[in-house]
């Protein structure tokens, strides 16, 4: 029978298996290290924020705060610095800036919830509206588009009280959203401001439907209630094939895509809205996935959709979808107009000012206007996001269409001043 190993031959093993797992961990491969985050300047002056991916003798690879990678000649670079944390740099910077000091302030608080330190910009926002109170100055409603977007963000992260059922939930997000957001002397009715319903994104979607049906990647369906109707009320437009018992049978077998593509060769515009696109267009489908989320409402809406440019977008909230978010935010750059032309220009991409007010005031052939925290998202047209940026509006359905829905587009307004005492005399 084999006996039991004595203590002190079990520590000399046990001496011996730890000195196997040191040596292990030593020949074992580092894991990935922490990227380090830097501040770049450039011998022209632009400071760059981000991650150092790598470094060579002659180049610096770095990943930007949009997830873009750049590689740098290290004979165009005049500095290096480690970047400090959000809270270093908050204090550091805010010590710096006078109490009053509206866009310094404002860039701060910005900046710190691109960083993802939303406590900040929260604590630095609030006590920039309890100072500039909105309604009295068109540059003051940033302040307030901001502040709501941060208090969004925060309520996202938070989970909800058990207590609070879906219905108090919905009225406590919908609490002061109907007051009129006035600034300066312009002003939004409270009537305005609604997102697209779900039928109106439907009716979205068909009209952006491509001209290839067949080969395009949608799923669209139509009900046979609605073909019935289709049959009775264009039975002499229908194609000789479709008529009659058989015919009608026929076309009831079709496919969606070509239920949809038969309303459309019969313009049949009254029954548009009822083909359901349950996936696609594609467009759209990058416009909500990609383009809205990140060129959209991390740099175009907090720059320009304010009383000074007259844009109004809408915002992440609780409750609100994603779809209904960006397809409302679609529709509104798709129809409204600024100084210059319009944000998104299907007849020339190019000069969408989606494109324009992204690229560097001197190379742009519409400049930007002068909003706080400015900086170009682009280097040039030829930079590959901007690329994307021309291409996707380029696949647009063009020219732009009738979509049918009855929508004011939401805007800044000029609000008439108040009626003053009667001159003598009258």
């Amino acid at each position: 029978m084999a006996s039991r190993p004595s203590l002190a031959a079990g520590a000399r093993a046990c001496a011996a298996g730890l000195a196997l797992v040191v040596a292990l961990l030593v020949l074992l491969p580092a894991g990935p290290a922490r990227a380090e985050a830097v501040v770049v300047t450039l011998n022209s002056g632009q400071t760059l924020t981000g991650e150092k991916v790598r470094e060579t003798d002659a180049q610096l690879v770095l990943r930007d705060e949009a997830g873009r990678t750049r590689t740098l000649a290290k004979s165009d670079i005049a500095s290096v610095a480690p970047r400090l944390s959000p809270q270093q740099e908050y204090a550091q910077r805010s010590a710096q800036l006078a109490p009053e000091d509206l866009d310094g302030r404002w860039t701060l608080a910005y900046e710190m919830h691109e960083r993802g330190a939303n406590d900040l910009a929260l604590r630095e926002l609030e006590a920039l509206a309890r100072r500039f109170p909105q309604g009295e100055n068109a540059r003051h409603d940033r302040i307030y588009f901001l502040l709501q977007t941060v208090r969004n963000e925060i309520a996202r992260s938070q989970p909800r009280d058990r207590g609070e059922d879906a219905a108090a939930a919905e009225s406590r997000r919908t609490t002061g959203s109907q007051a009129p957001a006035v600034v300066g002397n312009r002003v939004l009715t409270p009537a305005e401001p609604q997102r697209l319903s779900r039928d109106q994104i439907n009716l979205l979607k068909v009209w952006e439907l491509p001209i290839d049906l067949e080969n395009a990647r949608v799923t669209v369906r139509v009900s046979r209630d609605v073909l019935e109707k289709v049959l009775e009320d264009y039975q002499r437009e229908l194609p000789q094939e479709y008529r009659g018992r058989r015919g009608r049978a026929d076309f009831l077998r079709l496919r969606g895509w070509q239920h949809a593509q038969m309303l459309f060769d019969l313009e049949a515009r009254p029954y548009y809205g009822d083909i359901e696109v349950i996936r696609g267009p594609e467009t759209l489908q990058t416009f909500q996935n990609r383009i809205h989320p990140g060129h959209v409402l991390r740099y175009f809406a907090p720059r320009f959709a304010s009383g000074q440019t007259g844009l109004f977008l809408f915002g992440p909230g609780p409750g609100a979808s994603p779809e209904s978010v960006a397809m409302s935010n679609f529709l509104i750059l798709s129809q409204a107009e600024a100084a210059g032309g319009r944000f998104i220009d299907r007849d020339n991409p190019a000069q969408s000012l989606l494109v324009q007010w992204s690229l560097p005031r001197e190379v742009a052939d519409i400049p930007a206007p002068q909003v706080p925290a400015w900086a170009p998202a682009f280097d040039s047209l030829d930079d590959p996001e901007c690329q994307n940026l021309i291409r996707w509006i380029g696949a647009l359905y063009a020219p732009m269409p009738d979509y049918g829905i009855d929508y004011a587009v939401p805007v800044y307004k000029q609000q008439a001043p108040p009626a003053g005492p009667s001159p003598p005399g009258n």
